[in-house]
């Protein structure tokens, strides 16, 4: 065997040396030959194992040929997840491969023989597959909980479209679940760093929380490439710089959004005559050169004086209700960000540095159990959205050939809030892999986003689960066996730790590895300071009396 192996090198030595004196390239196909047989020369010749010639016939079977058919794509999709492609002959090898599947015949077809080593035939093929997670390149973010074998990611691969990668997921977003306290902040933070660090990617973070205040720097990225915007200060130049005629893409999206945003503030629907009474002012305002909210709620105030003849009582009494609601909406803090004004000197978000982290102070975001929201509530839930809709401007204005992520902390509570919220989110998902921008959702878990979008996320994550129905909605989710000892499993992930499921569809349980004190430093969210946390190692030190014996045995009873 390792003497074939060597003649196979040797070919591959010529096709190079041809290559060269034809004054032409080889392609990626040759180098990835000759990687796997000088890898396969060296497993052979170290470990001493025979090697076997085989070839697997898989038999399928149905009563009609589109049922064949997808019985036949569900067996490729099936076998993907743990590394195994396999292809289906056409015309008569067909036959002749039917005919090998008979007890007793010979082998026909020798077309498809794969060379192994034993542990490869007496797994069927599956030998150690199942311990393969991740995507074998890029930057390191752990490792497995069983094996202790290091996870590499490289967050745009499934965009770049590569022949024979077998992915069963195309979209780069992802999706990281967890209760608080569990790690899912860190991973994301994590995940981040690393893309710009490693990857050369660009990064927005969209952090209402402002769990993020002490970034002014990072380890190995200098103040110098991170821009923070605080929102909602003294400065007059932030004042209607979240309008979303402002923050939109486009006139048409911003008036969409601004009238989505003004009928969830008034509580109006489309069949109620204060829907109407919006839609024109929206419509008004949109043929003005400075167009802004702040222009509508003129507009609004200006008919309500100048009654017309023609309108009706009905429809006056409704504009009044408008427009109290809204100068009464005028008056809180947090509108002077939503609500512009005709020529002013705003502040415009301008995306020029590896890492922009936009930080929102004050806003008073509902949890899922909130059947009414308050006012404050209300208006937070629409700066979100404003925000949401200036990262697709962010994904539409940056170099499409520069991976870009956005980081949407507290991202279920724009999917519960108005449809166009929703809408924005499973667009970005959606064309984000065209627009090479990955969309990292956070969230307590995957049910919390309520949309379609959540199935069409590329890698998810998900650390510890609090209920028992929340454990069995992931393993839903990720197209797991709801057992009791799946669900067990998700509740009791220690911090760090999480299910982790890859584009290759495979999952396995990790850890989330830092490498460096200083990432654990820089991405630490507890209130703990530096003395306390000193002072609780020598507590813990000093009440164990013997360490390497304890984590011996908790190792052992796991």
């Amino acid at each position: 065997m390792t003497k074939r192996l060597s003649n196979k090198k040797l070919e591959y030595r010529d096709q190079r040396q041809n290559a060269q004196e034809a004054g032409i390239n080889t392609d990626f196909a040759l180098d990835i030959s000759e990687h796997g047989t000088i890898k396969a020369e060296s497993y052979f010749t170290k470990t001493g194992q025979p090697a076997y010639h085989a070839s697997f016939v898989f038999k399928i079977t149905a009563n009609s040929k589109k049922e064949l058919e997808t019985r036949s794509k569900l067996l490729k999709n099936e076998l993907i997840k743990y590394g195994i492609k396999i292809v289906a002959p056409f015309g008569g090898e067909q036959l002749n491969l039917m005919m090998e599947k008979i007890i007793g015949s010979r082998q026909i077809n020798n077309d498809y023989k794969i060379e192994c080593d034993s542990g490869i035939i007496s797994g069927m093929m599956f030998g150690g597959a199942t311990t393969n997670i991740g995507d074998n390149r890029g930057f390191y973010i752990g490792y497995t909980e069983r094996l202790r074998r290091p996870v590499f990611i490289q967050p745009d691969l499934a965009a770049k479209a590569f022949e024979g990668l077998g992915n069963v997921e195309d979209s780069i977003s992802q999706l990281v679940a967890g209760q608080t306290g569990k790690g899912k902040s860190f991973e994301m933070n994590l995940m981040l760093y690393l893309s710009v660090l490693a990857n050369g990617s660009m990064a927005l973070v969209i952090d209402p929380k402002g769990d993020r205040k002490g970034w002014d720097e990072l380890p190995m990225i200098p103040k110098e490439y991170i821009s923070k915007w605080t929102l909602g200060g003294e400065s007059k130049k932030d004042a209607g710089c979240l309008d979303p005629f402002r923050t939109s893409v486009d006139l048409e999206e911003g008036k969409a959004i601004a009238l989505d945003i003004l009928s969830y503030l008034t509580n109006s629907s489309i069949n109620d005559v204060e829907y109407s009474i919006l839609s024109d002012a929206i419509e008004y305002v949109g043929e003005m050169d400075d167009p802004c909210i702040g222009a509508a709620i003129d507009y609004l105030v200006e008919q309500y004086e100048q009654r017309g003849h023609q309108m009706s009582d009905k429809r006056y009494e409704a504009l009044e209700r408008v427009k109290d609601a809204l100068l009464t909406l005028q008056r809180q803090n947090l509108s002077v960000l939503l609500f512009g004004e005709v020529g002013q000197d705003y502040r415009s978000l301008k995306a020029d540095k590896p890492i922009q982290i936009l930080m929102v102070q004050n806003l008073n975001l509902p949890d899922k159990e909130t059947k009414k929201p308050r006012t404050q509530q209300q208006i937070s839930e629409a700066i979100l959205i404003s925000i949401t809709a200036y990262t697709k401007q962010y994904m539409f204005n940056q170099d499409r050939s520069i991976h870009k992520i956005i980081l949407q902390d507290e991202a279920s509570t724009i999917d519960r809030s108005p449809p166009v919220g929703r809408e924005l989110m499973d667009f970005i998902i959606r064309k984000g892999r065209y627009y090479n921008t990955t969309l990292i959702k956070g969230s307590q878990n995957a049910t919390d986003h309520g949309g379609d979008d959540v199935a069409n996320v590329g890698m998810k994550f998900s650390f510890g689960l609090r209920t028992r129905k929340e454990a069995e909605e992931m393993l839903e989710f990720l197209n797991l066996p709801i057992t009791r000892k799946n669900v067990e499993k998700l509740r009791s992930l220690q911090k760090g730790t999480c299910l982790f499921q890859d584009i290759y569809g495979r999952t396995a349980t990790i850890k989330i590895d830092p490498v460096f004190s200083d990432l654990l430093t820089a991405f630490d969210s507890s209130t703990s300071s530096e003395e306390e946390k000193e002072r609780e190692r020598q507590r813990n030190i000093g009440e164990i009396e013997y360490p390497e014996e304890q984590e011996e045995q908790t190792e052992y009873v796991s």
